[in-house]
């Protein structure tokens, strides 16, 4: 209900091919003219190789892009989905808009913000979302670490390492960090279908969390028990038709956990089932000269 409707020129160039969006929250379909954009962009280098005969072959890309944009009180969020030739699916969030302020006593610095004008200060605050990702048919999930190999005979020069994979079995467990210092991904595997014929491994995607921060509120405030699913990066679910929000409904207006910290006591098994991955995202922004007025 909040996306905008999009312009050619600004929010869409190029060849453009746009969807409206239609709402029936009460019997009555509300429609959003061009609220989705389709278009492609060039996407620079796809590969390139230099022979030792110094023969160069090199092809270049192309990216299918998605978007669409939406304004939430002072921010927009627009929100593109690449497509990329390799394969790679990307999201891709900005955040645009009007900074939110507030007024300042002090002359000084700030101590939760930082001093944009004269009795302006740009508090610290974070933008956290959750991607709900509903794959057809049933798999499983594992969480992939890079570790490294003990000395020995194994790794004489001490350069070894290797990737340790842990299947999540069920939604009690389903909460998981990501890990910067083991490279961590998460992947989901269709054990059903047939193998591939070179490697012997089943169909998978691999989820690698690009942009993650920890929520900075207490895990008892408000924030974190109506915002409960950014108490972690990934949880994964059973399908249910009616999971669909991963804080639950009316989080304005409640002081009780819903969504997903409340799914995930019921420890569904998550082996070989069709399942939903959410994952938890964002950045905590921390003001510059240059945010305000506007972004």
């Amino acid at each position: 209900m909040l996306s905008n409707s999009l312009q050619l020129g600004c929010d869409c160039v190029g060849d453009i091919t746009y969807l409206d969006m239609h709402y029936a929250m009460s019997g009555e379909v509300y429609t959003i003219k061009n609220g989705i954009c389709i278009h492609e962009e060039e996407s620079g280098i796809l590969w390139k190789h230099t022979s030792f005969t110094r023969k160069v072959e090199v092809r270049r890309n192309r990216k299918l892009v998605i978007s669409h944009i939406a304004t939430l009180a002072n921010y927009e969020y627009a929100f593109y989905w690449y497509f990329h030739l390799d394969g790679t699916i990307q999201l891709e969030v900005k955040a645009t808009g009007i900074l939110s302020t507030i007024a300042s006593s002090s002359d000084g610095v700030p101590a939760y913000g930082t001093q944009l004008a004269k009795g302006v200060n740009g508090t610290y605050h974070q933008h956290l979302f959750s991607a709900r990702i509903d794959l057809p048919g049933n798999n499983t999930v594992s969480e992939v670490d890079v570790v490294a190999l003990p000395a020995g005979q194994s790794n004489p020069w001490g350069n070894g390492f290797t990737q340790k994979e842990t299947i999540i079995e069920s939604e009690s467990n389903s909460g998981r960090e990501a890990n910067l210092t083991s490279d961590r991904t998460w992947k989901f595997s269709y054990n059903a279908l047939p193998k591939n014929p070179n490697t012997g491994n089943p169909p998978a995607y691999k989820l690698i969390p690009t942009s993650v921060c920890p929520l900075y509120a207490l895990p008892d405030s408000l924030v974190a028990t109506r915002a409960c699913f950014t108490k972690h990066h990934l949880w994964v679910t059973r399908y249910d038709r009616e999971e669909r929000y991963a804080a639950g409904t009316f989080i304005n207006m409640r002081d009780s956990v819903d969504g997903l910290a409340k799914w995930v006591e019921a420890d569904r098994n998550l082996v070989d089932q069709d399942l939903v991955l959410w994952h938890t995202f964002g950045l905590t922004h921390i003001p510059r000269d240059e945010d305000f007025p506007i972004m």
